[in-house]
């Protein structure tokens, strides 16, 4: 688990390993490295506001999903870049998403993403056209459909559920 912690929360680790440093100068004593993890175990278990068996279930999921991802298509992803970043940061809420808010978000996506004659889906889109004309005027910027996509997704979750 240290070692799923360092990669899947960098942020958090390097706040532990400073804390273990600051500890160490404090009190003059020797805590090793490692500690830095359960300082960082805590820290995510705030931020991600459950229980430390949830935080272990996201940790495995977003590790087995890295694995399938690089087994699947053969690949070694590359921990130092920002894709990778971004992709176990979406890993992170979606495993997240699947164990402890799956109830919540069961049915949010389909009816807006699908029927076309829904109002969310109807709202949605409009938004999404404003969004479109407001980067073309203002930056010069073409939305793809890519971006569209993306776009629909981050913005349906934060839609209230009716």
């Amino acid at each position: 688990m240290n070692e799923e912690i360092r990669r899947l929360y960098r942020d958090e680790y390097e706040i532990g390993l400073e804390a273990v440093r600051m500890i160490n100068d404090f009190y003059h004593i020797k805590l090793l490295s490692h500690e830095a993890a359960s300082i960082a175990f805590h820290l995510i278990n705030a931020e991600v506001n459950s229980d430390a068996s949830d935080i272990n279930i996201i940790l495995k999921g977003t590790h087995e999903i890295l694995k399938i991802i690089e087994t699947t298509l053969g690949v070694k992803l590359g921990e130092d870049t920002q894709g990778y970043s971004r992709l176990v940061i979406h890993l992170k809420y979606f495993m997240k998403r699947v164990i402890i808010e799956h109830e919540e978000c069961k049915d949010q996506f389909g009816k807006a993403l699908f029927d076309e004659d829904d109002e969310q889906f109807i709202l949605v889109k409009k938004c999404l056209d404003n969004i479109k004309a407001y980067l073309r005027e203002t930056y010069d910027y073409e939305l793809d459909g890519a971006e569209r996509i993306y776009l629909i997704i981050h913005i349906i979750r934060v839609l209230p559920n009716e």
